[in-house]
């Protein structure tokens, strides 16, 4: 390629597949890991990431002492230690790449089943890759989910030679764990954001109460003063003209009118936080008042 040439439009696609891909195998995450109750946690440390890295290291010296037992003829110690390792250290990252464990699970289980067949199923191998597949189902997208369920039947078929009822099972259990799982979370997160949502709105209903209130205390008291002053300021002279008390009446008049008006406003807004926070009232049945019943000839409400 020339310095001045730009890069073709298939090597700038390739280029943006390539960077997708290894984007979903480093991340693999559709969403943040969901917080752990304060009992799964100490401080900074997280408590389910020690016991996976706990389990992974089960696993490793398990794995490492059924192949030294069996001394598999093709397979020196090296091989032995690399292959306990590859089977059990995905599960030390479950937690942040859930998808990259996965992948590093099954690629490291279907390398022992085709190249070492003789050594058969890997007990710790199999409970790592169980709990990277139900990770993936917790965190994953659907279709990542579905792909993960397909490769695990079809590898414990092909390569394992499992039946198929029990690579299936294998498949769906930890699946269908992991979409319980998921499920119970997103309600519990749209329950909380709707409480948020009620926290909000409650507060900004007492915000508005509290404003009526210092509202009322200060102009009802001023206007309350100005229609006494003005009813009582033609009596501080003798013999007032009567343009004078007719406006100190037309101030007391709208200071009167303002006042009520006032309360008018104020009573909306206490009506609507009222209003918010009571259940509403379902209406009365036929021939039944909301305080007794109604007899059907007279019309008269009888408390029961």
């Amino acid at each position: 390629m020339n310095p001045g040439s730009s890069p073709s439009p298939r090597t700038g696609r390739g280029a943006t597949a390539r960077r997708r891909i290894a984007g979903v195998v480093a991340n693999g995450v559709t969403r943040p890991p969901a917080p752990r109750p304060r009992w799964l946690r100490r401080g900074r440390v997280d408590l389910v990431m020690v016991v996976d890295v706990i389990v992974a290291l089960i696993c490793f010296g398990a794995t490492s002492s059924k192949l030294s037992n069996q001394h598999p003829v093709n397979a020196s110690t090296g091989v032995i230690l690399l292959i306990s390792l590859a089977v059990s250290a995905p599960l030390a990252v479950r937690t942040y790449l859930p998808l990259t464990a996965w992948c590093a699970s099954a690629i490291a289980l279907f390398w022992v089943g085709g190249a070492f067949s003789p050594m058969g199923v890997l007990p710790g191998g199999v409970l790592v890759y169980i709990l990277c597949l139900y990770a993936v189902a917790v965190r994953c997208e659907s279709w990542v989910v579905v792909t993960a369920a397909a490769v695990t039947a079809a590898g414990g078929m092909l390569i394992y030679g499992q039946p198929p009822t029990t690579a299936i099972l294998t498949a769906a259990v930890p699946v269908l764990a992991g979409v319980v799982v998921r499920t119970r979370r997103g309600n519990t997160e749209r329950l909380a954001v709707q409480e948020r949502r009620h926290e909000g709105e409650r507060a900004l209903l007492q915000e508005r109460q509290r404003i009526a209130r210092e509202l009322h205390d200060v102009v009802a008291h001023h206007m309350s003063v100005i229609a006494i002053q003005a009813e009582a300021a033609p009596y501080k002279t003798p013999d007032p003209p009567k343009e004078l008390v007719e406006s100190f009446a037309e101030i007391r008049a709208s200071a009167l009118s303002g006042l009520k008006e006032l309360r008018r406003v104020l009573g909306v807004l206490r009506s609507e936080t009222r209003a918010w926070r009571s259940p509403p009232v379902s209406p009365a049945p036929p021939g039944r008042s909301p305080t007794g019943w109604t007899c059907p000839r007279t019309g008269s409400c009888r408390r029961r």
